[in-house]
């Protein structure tokens, strides 16, 4: 696995944790709307599937949802394996 998604509320620090054993896992740092946990779904998949890096498909899953006018595009973080 190079990638997880935790698309629960407040799970940035169990992502964080997980991070050191999987290169790439997205924790939310806030409570996050289901609207806008499916939309970050949607763009991170969309841009993977396009052949994107994961650093690039979670900035246009950001975008994302930034472009259907979803204020909570503070809320994914992206952690990285820790050495």
């Amino acid at each position: 696995m190079r990638c997880l998604i935790l698309n629960a509320c407040y799970s940035q620090i169990q992502a964080d944790e997980i991070a050191r054993h999987i290169p790439f896992v997205i924790g939310m740092n806030d409570s996050i709307s289901d609207k806008a946990a499916i939309a970050f779904s949607v763009g991170f998949y969309k841009a993977i599937g396009s052949g994107k890096t994961i650093d690039k498909a979670f900035k246009f899953a950001c975008v994302e949802l930034q472009l259907e006018n979803i204020p909570e595009e503070h809320i994914p973080i992206l952690h990285q394996k820790k050495l």
